[in-house]
């Protein structure tokens, strides 16, 4: 498994990445103990001073990257500790080495190799990298950067506090150069579930639509109805408010649901009998699925990234540098 050497938790050392094989839960590099990792607070044997020589795994938390921007290029990101300056990365960079290295495959790839190997392009999500549970400054920089000295927009400086153990998708979402009333460049940290809301299976939206400050998301009926599932998602968030008959949606947004295939959902603006912008008339959700629907791309005048929703099975292992993420039609 990926596991971290040393994680970023309140001071100026970041996660290194080492691959030792599999993949941990929900996609993300678990930290298991690979008898090389040196914890904060122990010596460098990897000792607590309490006659235990078997080192321990260092404290982390799971971050992922979620690339909704239409017209920003494919990125990577860096993080430090608040205040600090002291940016780490670039992280899928970094992965992106490693799996090539166990491959045998060199650095051909990686940070400073071809862009769209080396980081998240738009509608693409990366796996969940190790990040050390503390209150992290976040900077993008361009895919198959070698440092993280070139910032692609301004750092992001005032982020939550990332506790032990828990998921984190970082979104970035609107425009780069925004067309009339379209959002800006909007990045946030969006907590995740890790254990199903209820039921067999889990569901949450996302609204990333620049050009849509509030969206519906439902399913079609049995007798080809709308039915509403999700409503007033706020740009650049996600769900809170359910139909009434669906359940109350828990503090990440996910409710649960019965598993379904083949299923037609879509996302249309928080209006009145307002016409949908984006659909799929072939959604499965399977059983014991923790999963996010994102409503992506529209920007205005923008016709190579029209609306699409974008899923993603949140507890999926994904094996590799990207989340079991995937438009649906």
């Amino acid at each position: 498994m990926l596991t971290a050497l040393g994680c970023l938790a309140g001071s100026s050392t970041a996660c290194t990445l080492h691959d030792d094989g599999a993949q941990g839960p929900q996609g993300t590099i678990d930290s298991g103990d690979d008898g090389g990792a040196v914890a904060p607070g122990t010596d460098a044997a990897g000792t607590d001073g309490s006659g235990d020589d078997g080192a321990s795994p260092p404290p982390h938390t799971s971050l992922r990257i979620a690339h909704a921007s239409p017209d920003m290029p494919s990125i990577d990101v860096c993080v430090a500790a608040h205040g600090t300056t002291d940016f780490q990365g670039p992280l899928v960079g970094q992965l992106v080495d490693i799996i090539a290295g166990d491959a045998g495959e060199g650095a051909e790839g990686g940070a400073g190799g071809d862009a769209g190997l080396s980081g998240v392009a738009y509608a693409q999500v990366s796996a969940y990298l190790p990040v050390g549970p503390a209150q992290l400054d976040v900077r993008i920089v361009a895919a198959g950067a070698s440092s993280c000295a070139v910032a692609l927009v301004p750092d992001l400086t005032d982020l939550p506090t990332l506790a032990l153990d828990t998921y984190t998708t970082l979104l970035v979402a609107g425009e780069l150069s925004p067309v009339g009333s379209d959002m800006g460049v909007v990045v946030t940290m969006l907590s995740d579930d890790a254990l199903l809301a209820g039921g067999a299976a889990s569901l949450r939206a996302i609204n990333a639509m620049p050009s849509e400050p509030s969206l519906d998301f439902g399913m079609q009926s049995s007798t080809n109805e709308w039915v509403p599932l999700f409503t007033d998602v706020p740009f650049a968030a996600s769900s809170m408010k359910t139909n009434p008959d669906d359940g109350v949606a828990d503090r990440n947004g996910y409710v649960p649901i019965a598993p379904f295939s083949g299923q037609g959902v879509s996302a249309r603006p928080s209006s009145s009998d307002a016409a949908t912008n984006a659909a799929a008339g072939n959604v499965t959700i399977d059983f014991g699925a923790i999963a996010t629907v994102v409503a992506i791309g529209g920007k205005t005048g923008d016709s190579a990234h029209p609306p699409a929703l974008l899923l993603c099975t949140d507890n999926q292992p994904s094996g590799g540098v990207f989340a079991d993420c995937s438009i649906v039609q």
